[in-house]
C-alpha cells in the first residue's frame, strides 16, 4: 500500500501534513487494485480523486451512461460539481445521493491525513427503480447529445435497492477511514524512522530522548538484546497489542512472544542479523497474552543504547486490515444480502462450462413475484428479508455441487451438471413444495415463485443461449403467475391494516354511514355508493408501508416524520393498483388527502379537480376523528367539530360539501 522506502527520503520528510498529497503516501498502481477490487466485489462504479474532484486513478465498472454524459463539457462540469459534493467530509458517515446529471445514485467518502482531506473515494451509478426514459431524453436535449444512444446506455446501469447501496457506502466509509488512519501511521513512522537514524549517533548521550521517541510512536515498538533474546523495552501500544503490562514483558525471552519455532528464533539472530542490520517490513505471527495469534507488520533495525547494540522491532497490527481483504474476496463473487453467489460469478462460470464442456448442463430461473410491491408497501427492509428467506429456500433444495446464485434484484440462477429433464423439473418440483409448505407454516408476506429451465447435453450449445431459452421460459410462467401473487400480497396488506387499527373501533363502519348520507344529498347515483364504502374502509390502505414509531406516535409529528407520514396517499395508491377489488378507487386513494385550496398531498389539486368523492370522505373523515378519543387528546364536541369544519370550509374542505354535511348531522339531533 505505501511507496517503497526509497522514494521517502529527506525530501519527503521536509514536508509538512498541510504540503502532503495522496500519491505521496500511497502508490497508485496498488490504490488502483484496491479500487477495482472494491468495485467487483460490489458491483458499483469507483474513483479516487483529489479533494477538488479531480481524478487520480481509472475508473472501475464506469457505466456507458455517465461515459457518454461525461464526453459533454456541460455534462462533466455537473459531474465534476457532484463528485467534488460527494467527497465532502461529513463525521456521521458517507455522502450519499443522486447525481446532478440523472436519476442514479452515487456514494462517497473521503480520506484524510490528520484533520486534512487529501481525496475522494466516489462510488455509485446505480439505480433503485426503472429508468425514466422521458427525463434521459431531456438530459440528452440539454446535452446536445443521441437520445436513443443514452437510453439505450441508461438501461444498462445496474439495479439495486436503496438500503443495499447504502450498506456499500458505509463500507466504503470503513474503507476510507483504514487509509486516512494509515495515511497518518505512514507520515509519522517515516518521520519517526529517520529522527531516529538521525539521532542514532547521538542516543549515547540523549538517550531521555530516543526513550521519549519510543513512547509517543504511533507504532508498536520492541527493543531487545540479540544476544540474551530478552526484551529490554517496549511502548505503550506494544503492550496494548499483546494484552501484557510494562512490568511483565521487561526482561521476557522473545521465545514467548512469536509463534515462530526457537530454531527458527535462533537462526534469525545468529545469522541474519549480523549481516542485515536494517531488515524490510514483512508479516509475522505474534502470540497474545491469551494464547491466540497476532498478524503483524513488523520491520527491525540494529541501533546503539547505552554503547551496546540493540534489536529495535517496530510492528503494526494488521488482524482487521486481513479480515477486511478476505471479506473483499468474498464479496468479489457473493451476493452481499444474501450470500449466494453473484452474478459475475455465475457468468464466470457459465463461460468455463462453455470452454470445458464433460456432460449435460442444466440451468433453472427463478423470479421473486411481486418483490417491487413488496417493498413499495412494506418498505425495502421487508423486501431484503423476502430475498434472504427465498435465497435460504432456494439453496436448501439443490445439491451442494449445483451453483446458486442470485443474478439480479429478484432473480436467482441455478447451474446443474449432468442434468437430463426429469432432474430438473424433479428440482423445481422440491422449490414448489417448500413454497406451500412455508406459507402454511407462517402467516408472513407470501413467497411466490415463477421458474423456467433449459437443459442441453450438445457441446456446441452456446451457454448464453441456453440461459436465453431458461429466461424465456420463466418469462412466460410469470406472465401466468404475476396477478395472483399480487393480489395474495394485497390481501397480506388488507389484513395487516386491520391489524393495525390505530384510530377507534367502528371508524370505518361509521365513515361508510356518513360517506353515503352525503354522497346522497350531493346528488351521487347509487352505482357510486359500493366504491364510496370501499373507499372508507381502504383510503388508508397505504399506512401499512409507514413505521410504526410514526403510525403509532402519540403526539405531534416532527416535520420529517411528516413527509414520511404523507408516502401513504401514494403507497395506497400503488397497492390499490395491483388488486383487482380495489382497482376502482386507486385514483381515490391517492388524491384522498388533497384539499380545496390546493394545498394538500401529493399533487396539489385545488376546487373540483379533486374528485367529489375524495371531497366528501375528507370531510366526513376529519369529523370522525375530532369527535373520537386519541391517545394524546380527549374528543370534540358536536359543535367544536362542525365549528372547525366551518373554519377551514374553503381552505382545507368544500365550502358547499361542508354546508351540506352540517345540515345532515343536524337533520337526525332534530328530529
Amino acid at each position: 500500500m505505501t511507496k517503497p522506502g526509497s522514494e521517502f527520503g529527506t525530501e519527503f520528510l521536509a514536508k509538512e501534513i498541510s504540503e502532503l498529497q495522496l500519491l505521496d503516501l500511497f502508490d497508485l498502481c496498488e490504490l488502483q487494485q484496491i479500487q477495482d477490487a472494491f468495485a467487483l466485489a460490489t458491483g458499483v462504479s469507483a474513483l479516487i480523486t483529489d479533494p477538488m474532484g479531480k481524478p487520480l486513478t481509472r475508473p472501475s465498472n464506469f457505466s456507458a451512461y455517465c461515459q457518454i454524459i461525461r464526453s459533454t463539457p456541460v455534462g462533466l462540469a455537473r459531474c465534476m460539481n457532484s463528485d467534488t459534493v460527494l467527497g465532502l467530509r461529513n463525521p456521521a458517515g458517507p455522502v450519499f445521493g443522486r447525481c446532478l446529471s440523472g436519476q442514479i445514485f452515487d456514494g462517497g467518502t473521503w480520506i484524510t491525513i490528520g484533520d486534512r482531506q487529501i481525496g475522494n473515494w466516489l462510488i455509485g451509478q446505480v439505480i433503485d427503480e426503472p429508468v425514466d426514459e422521458g427525463m434521459v431524453r431531456s438530459l440528452a436535449d440539454e446535452l446536445g447529445i443521441d437520445a436513443d444512444q443514452l437510453v439505450e446506455a441508461a438501461q444498462s446501469i445496474p439495479r439495486m435497492s436503496r438500503e443495499q447501496f447504502q450498506g456499500i457506502c458505509k463500507a466504503l466509509h470503513v474503507f476510507g477511514s483504514q487509509l486516512s488512519r494509515q495515511a497518518l501511521q505512514i507520515f509519522e513512522q517515516r518521520r519517526y524512522i529517520e529522527a531516529l537514524h538521525q539521532a542514532q549517533a547521538k542516543l549515547a548521550e540523549n538517550e531521555e530522548r530516543y526513550r521519549a521517541l519510543v513512547q509517543r510512536s504511533s507504532e508498536a515498538i520492541l527493543v531487545i538484546d540479540p544476544d540474551s533474546r530478552r526484551v529490554i523495552e517496549t511502548n505503550r501500544h506494544f503492550q496494548e497489542m499483546l494484552g501484557y503490562t510494562e512490568a511483565e514483558l521487561q526482561g521476557m525471552e522473545v521465545y514467548h512472544l512469536v509463534e515462530d519455532s526457537r530454531y527458527s528464533v535462533d537462526r534469525y539472530y545468529d545469522e541474519i542479523l549480523p549481516v542485515q542490520h536494517e531488515l524490510p517490513v514483512e508479516l509475522r505471527i505474534f502470540r497474545h497474552k491469551d494464547g491466540h495469534g497476532v498478524e503483524v507488520e513488523r520491520s527491525g533495525v540494529m541501533v546503539h543504547l547505552q554503547g551496546k547494540k540493540v534489536y529495535m522491532v517496530t510492528a503494526r497490527d494488521v488482524t482487521e486490515r486481513r479480515l477486511i481483504e478476505e471479506k473483499m474476496n468474498f464479496l468479489s463473487f457473493h451476493d452481499v444480502l444474501t450470500g449466494l453467489y453473484n452474478r459475475t460469478y455465475f457468468e464466470e462460470e457459465l463461460t468455463r462450462l462453455e470452454r470445458r464442456r464433460e456432460g449435460a448442463v442444466g440451468l433453472i430461473l427463478f423470479d421473486l413475484d411481486g418483490l417491487k410491491l413488496v417493498n413499495d408497501s412494506f418498505g425495502h427492509e421487508q423486501g431484503d428479508q423476502l430475498l434472504v428467506r427465498t435465497a435460504a429456500l432456494i439453496e436448501g433444495c439443490f445439491r451442494e455441487a449445483d451453483i446458486v446464485a442470485r443474478i439480479g434484484g429478484d432473480e436467482f440462477a441455478v447451474i446443474i451438471r449432468d442434468a437430463t429433464a426429469d432432474i430438473m423439473e424433479a428440482a423445481i418440483a422440491r422449490v414448489s413444495a417448500e413454497v406451500n409448505g412455508l406459507q402454511n407454516r407462517e402467516q408472513r408476506i407470501p413467497l411466490s415463485l415463477s421458474a423456467g429451465y433449459a437443459f442441453t447435453g450438445d457441446k456446441t450449445v452456446v451457454m448464453r443461449n441456453l440461459f436465453r431459452e431458461a429466461d424465456n421460459n420463466m418469462y412466460r410462467e410469470k406472465l401466468h403467475r404475476s396477478q395472483s401473487a399480487r393480489s395474495a400480497i394485497v390481501q397480506t396488506v388488507m389484513s395487516l391494516l386491520e391489524a393495525r387499527d390505530f384510530i377507534t373501533e367502528g371508524h370505518a363502519d361509521r365513515l361508510q354511514g356518513m360517506l353515503t348520507k352525503l354522497a346522497r344529498a350531493a346528488g351521487l347515483p347509487e352505482s357510486r355508493m359500493i366504491d364510496l364504502r370501499l373507499l372508507a374502509q381502504f383510503h388508508d390502505i397505504g399506512k401499512v408501508g409507514i413505521p410504526d414509531r410514526i403510525l403509532l406516535k402519540p403526539g405531534p409529528l416532527s416535520p420529517d416524520e411528516m413527509t414520511e407520514m404523507k408516502r401513504h396517499s401514494e403507497i395506497g395508491h400503488r397497492i390499490a393498483q395491483s388488486s383487482p377489488d380495489l382497482l376502482p378507487v386507486a385514483d381515490w386513494v391517492l388524491k384522498h388527502q388533497e384539499w380545496w385550496n390546493g394545498k394538500g398531498y401529493p399533487l396539489g389539486l385545488a376546487g373540483e379537480r379533486i374528485p367529489i368523492e375524495c371531497r366528501i370522505l375528507a370531510i366526513a373523515d376529519a369529523y370522525d376523528a375530532m369527535t373520537s378519543d386519541r391517545p394524546y387528546r380527549k374528543a370534540m364536541t358536536h359543535e367544536a367539530a362542525v365549528a372547525e369544519l366551518r373554519r377551514c370550509a374553503g381552505t382545507q374542505f368544500d365550502p358547499e360539501l361542508v354546508n351540506l354535511f352540517i345540515q345532515i348531522c343536524q337533520e337526525p339531533r332534530e328530529a
